[in-house]
């Protein structure tokens, strides 16, 4: 009956002293120390140059799916731009989650969540369809993902 009882305090009281002196520290591969090492260097450096890629980028697919006073939608430039958009935040999306998480809601938003109001999803939704969107339509989120992709610039170029 004593041994039934000791044994799990034993071996609880082993552990603890394990864990208080090796082997349970915070895993080098999730450390600050990794953070550090994503966005600084070559790696910042090209994924500054992604993101940069990225903001002008979307500022060109705003003006060629929603143009202002009147001017003519241009639906071909428009896909190639967000093509290469797309491409852009492919490429750099490693650090970009890591300098910047709170901004990968806003640029790659979730087709299916009413919530995201800009996004690359949701701008390829509306336009990729056929008939595509109207320049109305397409105007709040390519604001919404222009605004975003130059924020991010910022962050990752700051460093």
């Amino acid at each position: 009956m004593l041994r039934r009882l000791l044994a799990p305090l034993l071996l609880g009281c082993f552990f603890s002293t394990l864990c208080a002196h090796s082997g349970c520290a915070v895993d080098p591969r999730t450390s600050a120390a990794l953070a550090d090492a994503l966005v600084d260097g070559p790696i910042r450096t090209y994924a500054s140059v992604q993101s940069d890629s990225l903001a002008q980028t979307c500022m060109l697919l705003q003006t060629q799916a929603a143009p202002e006073a009147g001017g003519m939608q241009d639906l071909a430039a428009a896909q190639g731009s967000w093509l290469k958009a797309r491409a852009a935040y492919d490429r750099g999306v490693a650090l970009f989650l890591v300098a910047a998480p709170e901004l990968n809601f806003d640029i790659d938003g979730p087709p299916d969540n009413v919530l995201a109001l800009g996004g690359l999803r949701q701008v390829e939704r509306l336009l990729f369809t056929s008939p595509a969107a109207s320049p109305t339509e397409l105007t709040a989120l390519t604001l919404s993902l222009r605004s975003s992709a130059i924020k991010l610039h910022l962050v990752v170029a700051d460093g």
